[in-house]
């Protein structure tokens, strides 16, 4: 019997609570680790909730006792579930690959596949921060790019009128989605090509020690800006500005703002908050609008119908008070990035308030990785596995219909109708992504979720059509709190 077993069935006995039994808890953990269950001490740290710091030991160790066992499968699962890439500053823990003690590994195709994207997740991690220093550098050098930008008019960057653009739809902390549109964009080899990014913090996915660790992918966002000055642009959006203004993001029934804040805090130790006041001021700086000069207008949202009486009056985006004011202040922008209003009399409205013909847009969740929303509104979602881009031509006047034809999925296949059942399964993933309150790692074999089993008298293409609908209704986000007056 482990010592946590033992130590429970005496806190049981003797009607201790959970914080009562804390120093009988510690010194089980100590002696399970000691005895090499790891397991035990970790489902000790957890329950008991010994801090951060014994549980991410813990899952280590467990871990390490599935490397070795080459039990890659459930090694990966501890890996992403806890962080184990990440130990302070985004520097990697420790090398999986010292564990395997040399020579060439044989394991079937499932383990193979476990085990390449084990040492993936480790690379990765190793070549991400190197210190709070360098992400500090980063953000500066993004707010003077910002700020200098040729392009740029108050809050609207104008694209010139040559070359082409790339756009991605919402991220939300998806590293893999955010490589796979720069590989796709080739930046290096057409100079006079744009990338356009936006809402990339909030991850969709938190680890299980709940974290978003949606900074690493806003960290290789900044590298692009870097890597390609004045070609690489973030659009304001919803998730931004919460952040920006103080407001809290509520998704499930639970906060946004606190799951990114300990992945910060697990980055950057005790400078997160230096690295988060700089992050506001670089969100400050982020363009509310970029237009092309053949009338396509790309933003986050676009405002409801009754706002846009008051965007007619004053150009709010370039040389009005909108281009200067407090971003915390500027109703007409919370108005735009906030909004869901896709009817073709408000879509008429906008575009003849601001001289657009059509508006590219995120902030919608949609399953096929696209949306034609109305006649003039195209949505593009990026953040999940069947995510999309879009690439147009800067100088084309186009038809909804033209503009279609530059859509493409990040995974390199073809956009189809949804049709197979294995695309099903890959839904329920997309699923569960889109609720921030979800986790990774494995669910228990026997564990169900009710709403979305199926009768198998059921059409499977109306249960296919329920899951999407619920899908997309999981994209809302309810924001509360107050922000105050002051920056930052």
């Amino acid at each position: 019997m482990s010592e946590f077993d033992r130590m429970r069935r005496i806190a049981r006995r003797m009607g201790l609570g959970r914080e009562a039994a804390r120093d009988i808890a510690l010194q089980a953990y100590d002696k399970d680790i000691e005895a090499g269950r790891s397991s035990e001490a970790l489902r000790c740290a957890e329950e008991f909730r010994l801090g951060e710091q014994r549980i991410s030991e813990a899952a280590a160790a467990v871990f390490e006792e599935h490397f070795r066992g080459r039990r890659f499968q459930k090694a990966l699962k501890l890996c992403r579930g806890y962080n184990l890439g990440y130990g302070p500053y985004g520097r990697a823990r420790f090398e999986p690959e010292s564990l395997l003690g040399g020579g060439q590994v044989r394991v079937g195709a499932g383990q193979a596949d476990a085990l390449k994207k084990i040492l993936e997740h480790f690379a990765n991690a190793r070549n991400r921060v190197e210190g709070t220093a360098e992400v500090l550098d980063l953000l500066r050098e993004g707010i003077r790019q910002m700020e200098q930008d040729p392009n740029r008019e108050g809050r609207t960057v104008m694209l010139p009128d040559s070359g082409d653009a790339f756009l991605l739809g919402d991220l939300h902390g998806s590293t893999e989605n955010l490589i796979r549109g720069v590989t796709a964009a080739e930046l290096d080899l057409y100079p006079r090509r744009h990338l356009i990014l936006q809402e990339i913090v909030h991850s969709r996915l938190l680890s299980r020690d709940q974290r978003d660790m949606s900074m690493v992918t806003i960290i290789e966002s900044l590298r692009l800006m870097r890597q390609y000055p004045f070609r690489v642009q973030v659009l304001l959006g919803n998730h931004d500005l919460g952040i920006f203004c103080g407001k809290d993001l509520i998704k499930g029934g639970k906060s946004l703002n606190s799951f990114l804040f300990r992945g910060m805090e697990h980055m950057f130790g005790d400078r997160y908050e230096e690295v988060l006041e700089l992050y506001r001021e670089f969100i400050a700086l982020m363009p509310a609008a970029i237009r092309t000069p053949s009338g396509l207008f790309m933003s986050h949202s676009t405002p409801p119908n009754g706002e846009i009486g008051r965007l007619a009056e004053d150009d709010f985006l370039t040389d009005g008070y909108g281009g200067w004011q407090s971003l915390r202040k500027c109703r007409e922008i919370h108005a735009m990035v906030n909004g869901r209003d896709y009817r073709e009399k408000s879509a008429d409205a906008f575009a003849k308030a601001v001289g657009a013909e059509i508006f590219i847009c995120g902030h919608t969740p949609s399953w096929e990785g696209y949306k034609v929303a109305s006649s003039r509104h195209l949505i593009v979602d990026s953040q999940h596995e069947r995510g999309c881009y879009l690439q147009f031509d800067l100088d084309h006047h186009y038809s909804m219909e033209e503009l279609r034809l530059g859509l493409a999925r990040l995974n390199g296949k073809p956009i189809d109708p949804i049709e197979d059942e294995e695309v099903a399964e890959t839904m329920v993933i997309c699923e569960e992504a889109a609720q921030a309150g979800d986790v990774l790692g494995a669910a228990p074999e026997d564990a169900t979720d009710s709403t979305d089993s199926t009768d198998s008298d059921e059409d499977p293409m109306v249960a296919l059509e329920r899951r999407k609908q619920k899908y997309e209704l999981l994209g809302e986000v309810a924001e509360v709190g107050e922000a105050s007056d002051s920056e930052g």
